[in-house]
């Protein structure tokens, strides 16, 4: 079962985590300019990052929710080194990753944050990469708590088991799982997401007319093979969301182009 059993490189759908660490921090609000250079050299080694297809991102120092719009790769790098690992590990397991316990009641494959990044690491660990790897459901649960107003509740597999003439006997009661953000900062974030799924954003594609879809995606390198995953994390609708999901594509590319349509249609399916 590979939405439960299995971990992905997250990619760029991370720089959810990166972001609310950041708004949490008072590092930057959603409209507060980041620095987003075209490359950015990872420190103390010759290694330049780059933004997806070598672009620029808006004019090099966009506000914080265009940078993560554009999912400048850059900038949350940038915001990565600034915030430290410890930090980002912290807001990570505060969504789940870590957790070796979980169950739903299915056990779950622990989601990770690296152990001890140096400098270059950490950087691409904010945008998903270096070992960061989670489960399409830890992908699924970032949205479910930014969607529950930061408040995130423990996922189970079996609403309800009943005997054949239909007698209940057994039933999921829902409990809270943890709180990652406060409300402030869920709020910032649904907005940026929905941002995202506006034309011109990385996840237009999720978008459902009518519906204020909420969205990040990911394209995610595989250092195994060398074929890209492509991965998007949405809710909707945005002001008082019924559903979250989790889409991990095995080698399918883009995100953006991939993953967020499928994302679509799984919440048109819901809605």
């Amino acid at each position: 079962n590979r939405a439960v059993e299995r971990t992905y490189p997250p990619g760029s759908a991370f720089k959810a985590i990166t972001a609310a660490a950041a708004l949490a921090a008072g590092m930057a609000a959603p409209a507060d300019e980041v620095p987003a250079p075209r490359t950015l050299r990872l420190p103390g080694t010759d290694v330049r990052l780059r933004n997806f297809g070598g672009r620029p991102c808006g004019d090099g120092t966009p506000p914080l929710a265009q940078a993560f719009l554009l999912s400048c790769n850059t900038a949350f790098a940038r915001l990565g080194l600034r915030l430290g690992a410890a930090r980002l590990r912290e807001q990570a397991e505060a969504f789940g990753f870590g957790d070796a316990e979980l169950t739903v009641p299915l056990p779950v494959a622990r989601s990770v944050f690296p152990a001890e990044p140096d400098r270059p690491q950490t950087a691409l660990a904010a945008i998903g990469q270096y070992d960061v790897r989670a489960t399409p459901l830890a992908i699924a649960m970032i949205s479910a708590a930014i969607g529950n107003g930061g408040t995130l509740m423990r996922p189970y597999l079996v609403q309800e088991v009943r005997l054949a003439d239909g007698t209940l006997i057994e039933e999921a009661r829902p409990t809270v799982y943890g709180t990652p953000v406060d409300p402030v900062v869920a709020g910032r974030l649904a907005a940026m997401m929905v941002m995202v799924t506006a034309p011109g954003g990385t996840g237009a594609r999720a978008a459902i007319p009518g519906v204020r879809v909420a969205a990040k995606t990911g394209t995610a390198e595989n250092a195994a093979d060398g074929e890209d995953h492509a991965v998007c994390t949405a809710f909707a609708p945005a002001d008082d969301p019924v559903a979250a999901v989790g889409v991990v594509v095995e080698h399918g590319g883009s995100g953006g182009r991939v993953a967020a349509p499928i994302a679509r249609a799984i919440l048109e399916a819901l809605l």
